[in-house]
């Protein structure tokens, strides 16, 4: 993984192009919630675009990929997650996702992917492009949407919506950003129908939409099936 340095402060400091907390807290997961039954190991491979993470298993029994996108957790291994909690190797449960999306957010940098696929839970996280990560250790702000929608929406959407605030400072992708862009055009839009224009998973659009939740930049109003979803402007409303 390529490193730079800060050279902001006093002393030089080892800066990752992947947050460092997030890396380690996505392999700290894995090993925790993996399935032991399995033969197969926690699997770290690094692409040129992406990061990824894999974990025996898959999500557990009676749970759901958006449940623990949501930030709930049912660890499958609750012997082994009490250990690792009083050993301060992951600080509570359910936490970590969120987590990781909001210090990839702060970055710029695309959001993760949650995939449950063949008997494996795995995590992509997307690497910047040397400019961005070049940008970041300048304390400069640059961000790449994922395609022309992206682009297109927040363009068109600027000037609706000028009272809406999102963010590096709230730590919103420049994804995000669009999506909010998406949600204050077409209020009734499904997941599935995100998914398909940003050309994104459907777990990836779930986490971001809950983390733009917890920013307090949308919310949902209405029942599940019927209902609609509102973008927060400045003033709460």
């Amino acid at each position: 993984m390529n490193m730079g340095a800060d050279l902001g402060g006093v002393v030089r400091r080892d800066v990752f192009e992947l947050p460092e907390w997030s890396v380690r807290e996505a392999i700290t997961n894995a090993v925790v919630h993996r399935s032991y039954v399995e033969r197969s190991s926690v699997q770290v491979a690094l692409y040129d675009d992406r990061l990824e993470v894999s974990s025996p298993g898959g999500i557990v029994r009676g749970f759901s990929l958006d449940r623990a996108l949501s930030g709930q957790s049912r660890p499958r291994n609750e012997a082994l997650a009490q250990a690792f909690l009083y050993m301060g190797l992951i600080e509570g449960w359910g936490s970590g996702i969120p987590r990781i999306m909001h210090e990839l957010g702060e970055r710029g940098l695309r959001a993760p992917e949650f995939l449950d696929i063949d008997g494996m839970l795995r995590v992509n996280m997307w690497r910047p492009s040397a400019e961005q990560f070049g940008a970041y250790l300048h304390g400069q702000a640059v961000t790449d949407a994922p395609g022309k929608i992206a682009n297109s929406l927040a363009s068109d959407n600027k000037s609706d919506n000028k009272d809406n605030k999102s963010d590096n400072n709230t730590g919103v992708s420049s994804e995000e950003r669009a999506l909010l862009a998406m949600l204050a055009k077409d209020p009734s839009i499904t997941q599935a129908r995100m998914a398909e224009s940003f050309g994104l998973s459907r777990s990836t659009v779930t986490l971001m939409l809950a983390h733009l939740q917890q920013a307090g930049l949308v919310r949902r109003e209405g029942s599940r099936k019927a209902g609609t979803w509102v973008v927060v402007d400045g003033d709460g409303q």
